[in-house]
């Protein structure tokens, strides 16, 4: 064993302890990771819509937030009937005494006027109405129909203006939908709208967090499980998934990035450069082994013949997803670097992992099946002119079809198809007068 050997591998087993101490200490961090969803992600900072809104809401003292749109089906039944209007009147009163609510709006709390004799009376525009004329004066209304009121009278919407809720709005509107349950028995209770798909898309994104952990440990473990026969071999390439999947994490929470759909990919990714690189060089290792017989001398060797590569593997990655930092959009260019930062991070974590305690650790033998011949792809081998041209023709089919492609983008598309927020939002987008509030502003030339 040569000096510089020696001194690689202590400078390999410090790396390794300083990774570790690095995950320990900003374990705590990974409270703070950002899960939040928002539209405002996926426009350049300084686009001019960005900036022509900002500046109308603070020239206008606009509401900040969209509102929440409540629906309440009730099948075969109207709304324009006096109790169920009072009812829902209360119900509004109740919803909006709440502090995290700033205002709300429905068919029942309308204000308008009306002429008494010589005077106005300001009010409830149903309270100022004849119960039976309820229907002859929404009909006429384009405010109020479809946009409160669905066509066949069965269905209101509530728009509910919240305050700056964060996390808490789920939890929100679950107590909303219980009073709204309690008031109106029987009735089908829906939610829509951007903070709502926000806020569910919020909640996604954590569960799928820790599911996609928990994918990728599995998928590595799996992976091992079928090359390897020692318990050694598969627990050091597993630790390393561990130990770089914590570290990505915490450089996500050091940068203030966020953990999004497209984030969610980053524990795929190190997951399989992770296993990739450790089946590879525990592999190299045996088979130098087997032909010196000295774990030592193995170990040297395979480091010196796999560093380079396993470097050049993993850094042509990380600049190939660093390209995606040239985008003007947030969202992108923090998964770009996420995802590089995260690959280095697998690279430097299995390869201190590995080449410091190989030499400590039983041999990893693999199966007899590694070493085989694939006959699956000798046959392919002996017609690759075939499969070329079979590739070819695949390539130019769908490049044709590919012109059909739809780049239309909407945020409803992110949630699931049969999501009930996705459903609501969608169905009041098409059928009760629409979603989302434009707002521009006239300037007048002196």
């Amino acid at each position: 064993m040569t000096k510089k050997w020696k001194f690689i591998q202590i400078a390999l087993g410090i790396s390794f302890l300083v990774s570790i101490l690095l995950a320990a200490l900003l374990s705590p961090q990974l409270k703070n990771l950002n899960t939040e969803y928002s539209v405002v992600q996926f426009m350049p900072e300084k686009h001019e819509l960005l900036s022509t809104h900002e500046k109308l809401h603070k020239d206008f003292n606009l509401d900040q937030f969209s509102p929440i749109l409540l629906t309440i089906h009730t099948q075969g039944q109207s709304w324009l009937e006096k109790s169920r209007i009072d009812k829902l009147r209360l119900l509004g009163e109740k919803i909006i005494a709440r502090p995290d609510i700033v205002d709300l709006v429905s068919i029942a709390n309308v204000e308008s006027a009306a002429e008494e004799g010589d005077d106005i009376a300001m009010g409830g525009l149903l309270q100022l109405t004849s119960p039976t004329s309820w229907k002859q004066r929404i009909e006429k209304d384009p405010i109020l129909y479809p946009l409160l009121i669905s066509k066949n009278f069965e269905t209101v919407v509530v728009s509910i203006q919240a305050g700056d809720t964060d996390s808490q709005i789920l939890d929100m509107l679950e107590e909303i939908r219980t009073e709204t349950e309690k008031a109106f028995p029987g009735a089908e209770v829906r939610f829509g709208g951007v903070p709502v798909v926000q806020a569910q898309m919020t909640s996604l994104i954590s569960e799928e967090l820790r599911l996609f952990l928990l994918l990728a440990l599995c998928a590595a473990c799996l992976s091992l499980v079928l090359v390897f026969r020692q318990i050694v071999a598969i627990l050091v390439p597993f630790f390393s998934v561990v130990l770089s999947l914590i570290l990505s994490l915490e450089f996500m929470v050091l940068c203030g990035f966020s953990f999004n759909a497209l984030s969610a990919t980053v524990g795929v990714l190190v997951t399989v450069i992770v296993v990739a690189m450790a089946i590879h060089t525990e592999i190299r290792f045996y088979k130098e082994y087997k032909e010196c017989r000295d774990k030592k001398k193995a170990l040297e060797k395979t480091f010196y013949q796999l560093f380079l590569p396993n470097f050049l593997t993993a850094l042509t990655t990380a600049v190939g997803f660093l390209t995606l930092y040239t985008s003007p959009a947030p969202l992108i260019r923090e998964y770009g670097l996420s995802v590089a930062a995260s690959v280095l991070i697998a690279w430097f974590v299995t390869s201190a992992l590995i080449f410091s305690t190989a030499a400590l650790a039983p041999l990893p033998r693999p199966y007899d099946w590694v070493f085989s011949k694939s006959r699956v792809l000798s046959g392919f081998i002996g017609v690759r002119h075939w499969v070329i041209f079979a590739v070819l023709s695949c390539a130019g089919v769908f490049l044709i079809f590919g012109g059909r492609i739809s780049w239309k983008a909407k945020l409803f598309d992110d949630l699931p198809k049969n999501h009930e927020v996705r459903l609501v939002t969608e169905h009041i987008d098409k059928h009760l007068g629409g979603l989302v509030p434009v707002e521009f502003s006239i300037i007048a030339e002196e």
